[in-house]
């Protein structure tokens, strides 16, 4: 019986809302904007509270720790405290000069994982013959992706052996010259390679540990030449289990608009409905004479809100993040090629906050249908045969009034 009745209110509130097209279709639009306007302060905050960590991954690396050739049997000593989940190994294969200013060096990765390297143009190295150069090295030389480059480089480990050495040029990515006092520039070319130099880094990634875990490996590193953990605390902390978010970057202001937000959207979607509701007095009271309780009435008005909330949350939430995704794209895509240094910063948009969001925008709809549907409550069929009955009388006479009018306007 029960599922009848919600059937039968249901197909009410359909025609409803297709009998007054023109007031449904503006209800619908303040719900798609109010939905567009809050899911995007929503995303807006939930990419600042990620930027921290995406800035610390993206520039310093999604590592735990490094230790060097120097740090003695420590890998193993690592492994009793946690499990290694993935290594990136880093060496020095020599020096090469641009000019008397202008300095290189040579660097080999074993993979490209853990550290920082976006691709401005190009491929990541598949071998020792292919290297990555920074658009600063692009824009002091020419070099572009493609390009062959033969360098006189000299051997890290011997600085009188010099030999040429050939590569070809796979990919440009986001770099600087690093600058001295002196006015020399420090570059960087790397290639990769699995091979280990005399001296070499070891970058490494591990599962989640807990603090006491961390504290073994700070005192183990404490204890060991040339190794230390990454110094950036927003990845430690995803390190020991915590989310790779930081509500505290969320502006106050971004709060108190969403807020208030929330609160023009209830006012707003309140005046609209009591409209439409004040409107179908009549229906509302027909129902009330053949049964129907205020308590149906009730679910009548938080029908058409869903009614309404569904479509508005489906174009107002995929609309405003696409938007906001293009703005942001454009925008960092703009910052990428101004700034040789710069990196793409994510968009982010939490499943979770949105269904959460999603939620309580469905319930203010409904709480406005509520307080809209309480001024018509006292409505009866009685009251209603009044009205009409009144309506009927008054138009009576100014009917009677007007043909008077015309009648002593005639002679």
């Amino acid at each position: 019986m029960k599922l009848e009745k919600l059937r039968f209110l249901i197909k009410i509130s359909i025609q409803f809302i297709k009998k007054d097209k023109i007031r449904s279709l503006l209800t619908l639009c303040t719900v798609i904007i109010c939905v567009f306007l809050i899911n995007a302060l929503t995303t807006n905050m939930a990419t600042y509270s990620y930027q921290n960590y995406d800035a610390a991954v993206k520039i310093t690396g999604d590592w735990l720790l490094y230790y060097s050739s120097d740090s003695y049997d420590i890998e193993n000593q690592i492994e009793d405290i946690t499990d290694i989940k993935e290594t990136t190994v880093t060496s020095t294969i020599g020096y090469s000069d641009v000019d008397e200013y202008y300095h290189v060096e040579l660097i080999s990765y074993s993979n490209f994982d853990l550290l920082p390297m976006y691709l401005y143009d190009g491929d990541y190295p598949q071998n020792e013959n292919e290297v990555l150069i920074t658009r600063a090295y692009n824009n002091k030389t020419g070099f572009k992706t493609g390009d062959t480059i033969t360098m006189e480089v000299t051997d890290p480990a011997d600085p009188e052996k010099k030999y040429d050495k050939t590569v070809k040029v796979s990919g440009i990515i986001q770099g600087l010259a690093t600058s001295s006092d002196t006015g020399d520039f420090y570059d960087r070319i790397i290639t990769r390679s699995s091979k280990k130099a005399d001296y070499y880094t070891v970058y490494v990634k591990t599962d989640t540990i807990s603090n006491d875990q961390l504290s073994k490996l700070q005192m183990l590193i404490e204890n060991t030449d040339n190794a230390g953990l990454n110094h950036d605390e927003a990845i430690i902390k995803v390190y020991t289990g915590h989310l790779p978010y930081s509500f505290s970057n969320i502006a106050k202001t971004d709060i108190i608009i969403f807020i208030v937000l929330f609160i023009l959207m209830y006012v707003t979607l309140k005046n609209i409905f009591s409209m439409s509701f004040k409107k179908r007095q009549r229906n509302f009271g027909i129902l009330s004479s053949v049964g129907a309780s205020f308590n149906d009435l009730k679910l009548l008005a938080i029908i058409e809100a869903i009614l309404y909330a569904i479509p508005g949350l489906l174009i107002g939430i995929f609309s405003s993040n696409f938007i906001m995704k293009t703005l942001r794209d454009n925008l960092v895509a703009h910052l990428l090629e101004a700034e040789y240094n710069s990196h793409p910063a994510a968009f982010v948009s939490i499943p979770l906050v949105t269904i959460i969001v999603a939620l309580v925008i469905t319930n203010v709809l409904s709480l406005a249908g509520l307080s809209a549907l309480k001024g018509i409550k006292k409505i009866s069929i009685i009251d209603l045969f009044k009205t009409a009955k009144y309506q009927k009388n008054s138009f009576s006479k100014k009917r009677k009034t007007i043909l008077k009018s015309c009648k002593n306007t005639s002679l």
